[in-house]
C-alpha cells in the first residue's frame, strides 16, 4: 500500500511540474520585466472537511484551486526574495529558495529540501501571472505549493 502512495504522490508531482511547463510556455514575452524582487509563498493544500482559504494569498486563490484541485488551502509563510546571485529565503518545512544565476530578463531559482537542490527552474515573471511548483508530500494526501509572483 505505501509503495502505490508513493507512486500516486509522484505521479502528482509530475503533473503538477507539467501544468506549469504548459502555463510558462503561453506567458507573453513582450511584457516581462526584470524586478528587484519576487514574493514567494508556501502554501500546503489538502482535501479536509474543513474548507479553508489561503488569507494572505487570495490573488493566487483562483490559478491554484484550477491547478492543483484541492479543498483546502492555508498560507505558511510569504517571504520576499531579492533578484540578485546568491540570495535566499528559509520557508517553512525546510524549503530554501536561492537565486543561482540570472540570465537576461529571468533567473534561476534552487528549490532546496533537507539540504538537497530538487529543482532548479528557470523564472521569467510577469505582473499577475504567477507561478506555481507543487505536489510536494504535506502530510495525508496534502501538498506544498511554491508560488513565485511580482509583487
Amino acid at each position: 500500500m505505501e509503495v502505490r502512495s508513493m507512486i500516486w504522490r509522484s505521479r502528482q508531482a509530475v503533473l503538477s511540474v507539467a501544468a506549469v511547463v504548459v502555463v510558462c510556455a503561453a506567458l507573453p514575452t513582450s511584457a516581462q520585466v526584470n524586478p528587484a524582487a519576487v514574493s514567494v509563498r508556501l502554501i500546503v493544500a489538502d482535501n479536509s472537511t474543513e474548507r479553508t482559504q489561503a488569507a494572505g494569498a487570495e490573488d493566487v486563490l483562483p490559478g491554484l484551486q484550477k491547478t492543483y484541485r484541492f479543498a483546502s488551502y492555508r498560507l505558511l509563510a510569504k517571504k520576499s526574495l531579492r533578484i540578485t546571485p546568491g540570495a535566499k529565503v528559509a520557508l517553512p518545512e525546510g524549503f530554501i529558495i536561492r537565486v543561482s544565476r540570472l540570465v537576461g530578463d529571468a533567473f534561476y531559482a534552487d528549490i532546496q529540501s533537507r539540504g538537497k537542490v530538487f529543482m532548479r527552474p528557470r523564472l521569467k515573471l510577469v505582473p499577475g501571472q504567477p507561478i506555481s511548483f507543487g505536489g510536494f508530500p504535506a502530510g495525508k494526501g496534502g501538498s506544498y505549493i511554491i508560488v513565485f509572483s511580482v509583487p
